[in-house]
């Protein structure tokens, strides 16, 4: 145990080799094995690091295990990543980190359906959690189900400083036709992350259809000169011809 503290000491001071020579030292344990991972990760070397984490999940299965070896893998480009996680759901299908976890990749691939379930099963244990209620709240108004905007209002409620789940708040209620308080929301998140493109994108049609257009055009003009990759940016594109044009 001693070692592995000073182990702990020397990675938190940035010294791998330090670290590794303490661990090499120490009886073999789930422990050693996750810091030698972590270690591999670290200096970029994800192979090691999944080898490493698949062996400690093996031995004795959880889910720091499977996350652990999920972003590993994952890096290293294997095809198997999200398997230890598959493999612990089994066992703890209502395991709320697990789930959030699988349907935040689920939702990163296009996997909706897969995302929604999963989402919905973390909520059942955590109903108060902003950011699982705003991916729902996402899924649901993409799939035109009319629990999206009270399960947006529900995450806005938990967490009304975070500018992305304001985002979703307002750009639903700007589809609704609400802009007086879409335009509010949006000003909010455009704000707190003014780098999100997507965000700025909301912002931008908000106040075009609030009268602002020379805001509005300065904004996209920012959003798009930066290239920066977004789902929206041909809606972007359009906006800004529009107002270029006067329509």
């Amino acid at each position: 145990r001693a070692l592995i503290s000073l182990a702990q000491i020397e990675m938190q001071r940035n010294d791998a080799d330090a670290a590794r020579a303490y661990l090499r030292q120490a009886p073999a344990s789930s422990q050693r094995t996750v810091m030698m991972g972590q270690i591999a990760a670290a200096e970029g070397d994800f192979e090691a690091a999944a080898a490493a984490f698949a062996d400690v999940f093996d031995e004795q299965p959880s889910f720091d295990a499977a996350r652990l070896y999920f972003l590993a893998a994952n890096n290293a480009g294997r095809s198997d990543a999200a398997s230890r996680l598959d493999t612990w759901l089994q066992s703890n299908p209502l395991d709320p980190q697990a789930n959030t976890l699988v349907g935040g990749i689920a939702l990163g691939t296009g996997d909706y359906d897969e995302a929604t379930d999963r989402f919905e099963v973390a909520l059942t244990s955590r109903p108060d959690n902003a950011a699982i209620l705003n991916n729902l709240a996402w899924l649901y108004d993409r799939a035109g189900d009319d629990r999206a905007l009270d399960y947006a209002e529900r995450a806005y409620a938990a967490a009304p400083d975070a500018p992305a789940i304001a985002d979703t708040l307002g750009w639903m209620l700007f589809g609704r036709g609400d802009n007086t308080r879409a335009l509010e929301l949006l000003e909010a998140a455009g704000a707190g992350d003014p780098t999100n493109p997507e965000i700025q994108y909301h912002l931008a049609a908000a106040l075009n259809e609030s009268g602002e257009s020379e805001r509005a055009s300065t904004i996209l003009r920012a959003v798009l000169d930066s290239e920066a990759p977004f789902d929206a940016r041909s809606e972007a594109e359009a906006l800004m011809a529009s107002i270029e044009s006067g329509n």
